[in-house]
């Protein structure tokens, strides 16, 4: 027999029922409206529109996840390709990452602060730490031993070279081996004490010609002892390098690239790393299968979509929207981008950071020490 308080219940769930309902009416329907505002639709052969769906939203400590299906006509290409507009109207950060049956949006609702003092990256459980900045869930952090090589972009004056210091900062404070290709000769003149700083083309193909006699051993010695990779080896004789090249495009001779497209391709599994930077790695820079070596890229702020896509890759144009603040950036490493803003390292700061380290050998010989380029080895 129902009393008078299981009515009461009965229709206080049923009250509650209608506000959910009405709650989720009304979340679609805003949804909806950010998809149509976004320009994210197509009509259906019968002439209906229709929009990306939104299957499941999960509340994450960083803002939401979206799971998102999309309609025949829309691709996640398209959701990149609109995901300023996405993020400006959700008030945050998207990001996006194929996954089964659909596309998972994180909607990340922290901020972005316009400038980060440089600190130092301890190891942790990273082979060699690389800070690549600040996202809106904190620091991010590149294992140079997982992904090697680095792609860097971007307008000049907006953080290529002042990434590149504090790399090489944090790189020096963990035992690796520095090299630095750099033809505008001024910009790493301070760190010839720490690392091998070369400063013509002639010894910049020396150099990477050495590497890959130096790459050559390293793989002998690993194949000898059954080991898979450097950081399997037992031995003394490997420790971690990484060449920095500044401004890609100031190297063309074929010699160069031969050596370099070696490197990029073999080099991965015996702790040799590549940084390259440049304005425009257009392919009269950076040939499609060199560039496709590096899987992780940072851009900075460029011109338009077309550069952002060189940089990033095709469905990425995210770079051209930028706000115009030294050291933003948008970093991507696999499926996934997201805005990052690098730490600011003075040289004057660098300077003192190096009195803490170990200088070059004083009885090696040093690739700093031109103009003759036979006197680059690898130690």
């Amino acid at each position: 027999m129902t009393t008078v308080l299981d009515a009461l219940k009965l229709l206080d769930r049923r009250a509650k029922d209608r506000r959910v309902f009405k709650q989720a009416m009304r979340q679609k329907s805003d949804v909806r409206e950010l998809w149509f505002n976004c320009g994210l639709k197509v009509r259906s052969e019968s002439g209906q529109l229709m929009f990306p769906l939104v299957q499941k939203r999960t509340p994450r400590q960083y803002g939401e996840d979206w799971f998102i299906t999309l309609p025949v006509g829309l691709s996640e290409m398209d959701l990149r390709r609109k995901s300023h507009k996405i993020a400006g109207a959700l008030g945050g950060a998207v990001e996006f990452e194929r996954t089964g049956g659909g596309v998972l949006m994180r909607v990340i609702k922290g901020t972005i602060k316009s400038k980060y003092p440089f600190t130092l990256v301890e190891r942790g459980g990273f082979g060699i730490p690389l800070p690549i900045g600040y996202g809106r869930g904190g620091l991010i952090v590149l294992d140079l031993v997982t992904a090697p090589h680095l792609l860097i972009g971007g307008t000049p004056g907006f953080g290529k070279s002042a990434f590149l210091h504090q790399g090489t900062i944090t790189m020096l404070q963990h035992g690796v081996q520095v090299y630095i290709i750099d033809l505008k000769r001024l910009e790493f003149a301070y760190l010839r004490s720490h690392a091998r700083v070369v400063t013509t083309e002639d010894a910049a193909t020396k150099l990477l010609q050495d590497l890959c006699r130096e790459m050559d051993r390293r793989i002998d010695a690993l194949e000898a002892a059954g080991a898979v990779k450097v950081q399997d080896y037992t031995g003394a004789d490997m420790p971690f390098i990484t060449v920095i090249i500044d401004e890609l495009a100031e190297l063309q001779t074929d010699p160069f690239f031969e050596a370099l497209n070696r490197l990029l391709r073999l080099c991965r599994a015996v702790g040799i790393s590549i940084i390259a930077s440049t304005q425009r790695p257009s392919v009269k820079v950076l040939e499609g299968d060199s560039r496709a070596m590096f899987a992780a890229r940072l851009c900075y702020q460029v011109a338009d979509e077309t550069n952002s896509r060189m940089i990033l890759g095709e469905a990425h144009g995210e770079g051209a929207y930028l706000p115009g603040i030294p050291g933003r950036g948008i970093y991507r490493f696999g499926n996934t981008a997201q805005e990052v803003q690098t730490m600011f390292l003075p040289v004057v700061k660098a300077r003192e950071l190096l009195a803490n380290f170990p200088t070059l050998p004083a009885d090696g010989p040093s690739a700093a020490m031109e103009p003759d380029p036979e006197i680059i080895t690898i130690t």
